[in-house]
């Protein structure tokens, strides 16, 4: 049976992207191992997010952006993305927080639009790679970091992450986009605009 490790993604529409957080399952913190993305990791009982880790990726959000304000945050609606104490800071730093309605993700979200399904691709590489040169079974989680490593880094491109804002029509803003590669068509009317528009998301394998 697999193990539950959840990994945090932020990009930017202008390319850029924030090093990811890793949620490893378990309560022991030496398990972390080679950490060539000096990636955050932390740890939880069941490898999810919980609104306290949340809460500390969010501080981590607000210290890695650009000091120059506004700025607007797409996220989905999970219940611990929204908080007292998120929404609090979201005030006092000039963020903008836009929460995608439930089930529009995979239309909307820039991550799951473009950097996912390489992300899966570049993973699965990695894995079979590391079975054919250490003949095991699966490699434990010390393994995991190192393993990333050059996975997120081939998906993660600027043109890439780019290129996922756009086809979301998130930006440049385009209504029509969604509709040029999907049969379904969401309307989204945005009043506020930004010049740096960041997308957040959780991926788990």
């Amino acid at each position: 049976m697999g193990v539950t490790t959840t990994l945090l993604c932020c990009i930017c529409a202008s390319g850029m992207r924030i090093l990811p957080v890793v949620i490893f399952k378990g309560v022991r913190k030496n398990v972390i191992g080679w950490n060539p993305m000096c990636s955050l990791v932390h740890l939880s009982p069941k490898g999810w997010i919980n609104t306290e880790q949340f809460a500390e990726w969010f501080q981590h959000f607000i210290e890695c952006i650009s000091s120059h304000r506004l700025v607007v945050l797409f996220m989905d609606s999970h219940v611990s993305h929204t908080t007292p104490e998120i929404l609090s800071k979201t005030s006092y730093n000039g963020i903008h927080l836009v929460t995608f309605p439930s089930h529009t993700t995979l239309l909307l979200q820039p991550l799951d639009i473009g950097i996912y399904r390489l992300l899966k691709e570049g993973w699965r590489k990695e894995m079979e790679k590391f079975l054919t040169e250490h003949h095991i079974a699966k490699p434990d989680l010390c393994d995991f970091n190192g393993l990333l490593g050059s996975t997120y880094c081939g998906a993660f491109q600027s043109a890439t992450v780019c290129n996922s804002f756009t086809k979301t029509g998130i930006f440049h803003f385009n209504r029509d986009a969604i509709s040029r590669w999907s049969s379904c068509s969401i309307s989204c009317h945005w009043k506020q605009r930004s010049k740096w528009q960041w997308g957040w998301n959780d991926f788990r394998w």
